[in-house]
């Protein structure tokens, strides 16, 4: 059972740190935007019109 668990840890750890390179990403594009002043209108314009 140990030497089971062994394979798959490193294979776990390998796909959580996979999986904070892209919520680290996701936020990245999103806070850039928001703080721009001219973005923010511009979208909450298309957004109401859709």
């Amino acid at each position: 059972m140990t030497p089971s668990f062994y394979p798959q840890y490193p294979s776990y750890k390998a796909q959580a740190r996979r999986s904070q390179t892209a919520v680290h990403r996701n936020p990245c594009p999103a806070p850039l935007p928001s703080s721009l002043p001219p973005p923010p209108p511009h979208l909450s314009g298309l957004r109401i019109t859709g």
